[in-house]
């Protein structure tokens, strides 16, 4: 290759740039991938990775000696590339499903198939024919729905997203990473979840996990677009149960001379005023 199109590797703190020249393309055209580097025992501290070397000892066996631990990881950020095959292959398995799917056929329309050889059943008093069962093709609503979803959960603070889920169960710090992750999350925000951590949960030595801390449930909002319809319930429920208040009122808390206001938690809708749960 030309002294223009080498490939090249470049470090700017944690984070770095990776080029490759295009093996399809005889131009100097490079490939472009963004990386960032972590610290393994930051991350998991409850286990270790050594890097091993496999050689043959003087008698010719396999051996694996220890070279020394890993103590930094180095992750590939993903392209616009591969957002766009990922993409395109959801596209096909939508048209897959569908040509897969049963057709329904009425009478008297022209249908060209392949002939099928039927066998002549048992003449009967009354021929019945079974309806046939329709398969459920994949809704591709549902599966934009998510998509979209998961898009307007990526651009929300960090500080809300970790409350928000917090909101539905306790989380080991592993665990709540990879939801993020799988949500989508920024580099500059995954280096500050240790430390949204601690404004927003207490840890629970005993179990390594965070519990979000009980004044936090006053943020919670009701409409937040990464919750399921279950997870909206549950929300509600824990919200309720960590405030002290009762989601609806209780018979005995109203009588026909005197009726006392319901007590409902209150939560936030977004950027508009507190709404009721």
């Amino acid at each position: 290759n030309e002294a223009g199109v080498q490939p090249r590797i470049q470090f700017k703190g944690l984070q770095g740039r990776i080029q490759i020249p295009r093996s399809s393309s005889s131009s100097s055209e490079l490939q472009t991938f963004d990386f960032y580097l972590s610290n393994v025992a930051k991350d998991n501290p409850q286990g270790s990775f050594e890097s091993l070397q496999q050689h043959q000892s003087s008698s010719g066996a396999p051996r694996l000696s220890l070279l020394a631990p890993v103590q930094t990881k180095l992750t590939v950020c993903a392209t616009n590339d591969s957002y766009q095959a990922t993409k395109e292959r959801m596209t096909q398995a939508v048209e897959d499903t569908k040509e897969r799917q049963a057709k329904e056929i009425k009478p008297g329309s022209k249908f060209r198939g392949k002939p099928v050889q039927v066998r002549k059943p048992v003449l009967s008093g009354a021929d019945v024919v079974p309806e046939r069962k329709r398969s459920t093709p994949i809704n591709p609503a549902n599966t934009l729905r998510k998509c979209l979803s998961n898009n307007a959960v990526s651009q929300r603070p960090l500080r809300d997203r970790i409350l928000h889920l917090l909101a539905l169960r306790s989380y080991k710090k592993l665990e709540l990473l990879a939801r993020l992750q799988r949500d989508g999350i920024s580099q500059k925000d995954r280096a500050s979840v240790g430390t949204t951590l601690q404004q927003v949960a207490v840890l629970n030595t005993k179990e390594n996990s965070y519990s979000l801390k009980d004044f936090m449930y006053r943020d919670v909002q009701k409409d937040w677009p990464g919750f399921t319809e279950d997870e909206r319930v549950q929300a509600e429920r824990n919200v309720a149960r960590k405030l002290g208040l009762s989601a609806e009122p209780t018979p005995s808390s109203s009588s026909p001379n005197h009726s006392a206001p319901s007590c409902s938690p209150q939560v936030t809708d977004g950027n508009t005023s507190d709404s009721t749960i």
